[in-house]
C-alpha cells in the first residue's frame, strides 16, 4: 500500500469524486424539472428513470469495453483514463443542460450527461485490483469501498441541498447549485486522474516484477 500511494491516492480521490457527484447530482434532476421548467414531478419522475434505464448500463459497459480496448492497445492506465475521459466528458453537457431555457432542452443535455456518469463505474474497482497482489485484493477492494461509501454516498445527496440552502438560498437557484457542484467535483476528479496516470502505469510495473519475484522463487 506504502509503495503504491500515489497510484492509490489519485484513484480513490478521482474514483470516490465521481461516485460523490452521481449521487449529488442524480438526486435532484426532477426538483430540477419541477422547480426551473413547471414540470409535473411525476411525469419528470417517469421520464429521468426511463433515462437512466437506458444511460447507466450503456454507460457502464461501455467503460469497460473502452478500457479493455486501452489495454489490448498497450494503454496500461486505459481504467484511469476512462475515469478522466468520464470526468472531462461530462463538464459539457453537465455545465450546459441547467442553462438551457426549456425542460426538453434541459433533458437532451442530460442524456449525454447520465452516459458520462456510469461510464466509470465498471473500471473503478477493476482499476485497483489490477494494481495489486493476488493476497491484497480483497484488503485493497474493501479500502475503495470504505472512502466511496464515506465520501460518495455518504455527503453526496446532501451537497446539493447544503449549496442551496446556505450559499445560493433560494429555492429557485437549484441550476445553480447543480452547476457549482457538478464543476467543482468533475474538476477536480480530473485533475486527480491527470496527477495519478504514471503512477499507475509505474504500480503496474511494479506488480508485475514482483510477480515474476515471486513465480521464479
Amino acid at each position: 500500500m506504502r509503495a503504491n500511494g500515489r497510484s492509490i491516492l489519485c484513484h480513490n480521490i478521482g474514483f470516490s469524486i465521481l461516485v460523490f457527484s452521481s449521487w449529488a447530482l442524480g438526486s435532484w434532476p426532477i426538483e430540477f424539472f419541477v422547480r426551473t421548467h413547471g414540470w409535473d414531478r411525476v411525469n419528470a419522475g417517469y421520464l429521468l428513470g426511463f433515462n437512466g434505464l437506458l444511460t447507466q448500463p450503456t454507460g457502464i459497459l461501455f467503460g469497460g469495453f473502452l478500457a479493455d480496448r486501452m489495454i489490448g492497445r498497450g494503454k496500461s492506465d486505459g481504467m484511469m483514463q476512462v475515469g478522466l475521459l468520464a470526468a472531462l466528458g461530462w463538464l459539457v453537457p453537465g455545465l450546459i443542460y441547467p442553462w438551457m431555457p426549456t425542460g426538453w432542452l434541459s433533458f437532451v443535455f442530460i442524456v449525454p450527461a447520465a452516459f458520462f456518469v456510469a461510464l466509470p463505474f465498471g473500471c473503478a474497482p477493476a482499476a485497483m485490483q489490477q494494481i495489486m497482489p493476488a493476497d491484497m485484493r480483497a484488503q485493497a477492494a474493501a479500502w475503495y469501498l470504505f472512502i466511496v461509501n464515506l465520501i460518495g454516498m455518504g455527503i453526496g445527496p446532501s451537497a446539493i441541498g447544503f449549496a442551496n440552502d446556505f450559499i445560493f438560498r433560494d429555492e429557485s437557484m437549484l441550476w445553480a447549485s447543480l452547476l457549482l457542484i457538478g464543476g467543482i467535483s468533475h474538476g477536480v476528479a480530473a485533475i486527480a486522474f491527470l496527477i495519478g496516470l504514471k503512477p499507475f502505469r509505474e504500480s503496474i510495473s511494479r506488480l508485475e516484477e514482483y510477480e515474476r519475484k515471486v513465480t521464479t522463487i
